[in-house]
């Protein structure tokens, strides 16, 4: 006479506290740091490790000064990785645009701007447009 036993699979999780631990820190492209090269500093969080994010718009003046300043908060690793490839206006682009008026072309350029405040962008250029007359 044979008898199955049925086993049952136990899955044991350790688990592990590390007190004062750092860990990675990443600079994104939405992150406050990216703001303008001239403005207030922008507490940078501190970490061991860091990931740096940039966006398209961004110079390599300003990774640069970000790089440094996560140095010399003392982090150990950093890493930055590419910036998002930008939209490259073609020839054929060009030559579709030079029969429009410079205002539309302009207005056209606000539309496909990569900006996080548009309406502020319309506003400036649309100023600045009435003030030369078009």
């Amino acid at each position: 006479m044979s008898s199955k036993r049925k086993i049952k699979p136990t899955i044991v999780v350790h688990e592990h506290l590390i007190s004062d631990a750092n860990g990675l820190v990443t600079i994104d492209r939405e992150h406050a740091a990216w703001g303008p090269i001239d403005g207030d500093d922008v507490p940078l969080p501190k970490a061991k490790f860091a990931r740096i994010q940039p966006p398209e718009t961004a110079t390599d003046q300003k990774i640069e000064q970000i790089r440094g300043e996560l140095a010399a908060a003392g982090v150990e690793t950093i890493v930055v990785q590419p910036r998002p490839r930008v939209q490259v206006v073609t020839n054929q682009q060009v030559t579709r645009s030079a029969h429009a008026g410079i205002r539309e072309i302009v207005e056209a350029m606000v539309r496909e701007a990569n900006t996080p405040n548009r309406e502020a962008l319309e506003a400036l250029v649309q100023s600045e447009l009435s003030k030369v007359g078009l």
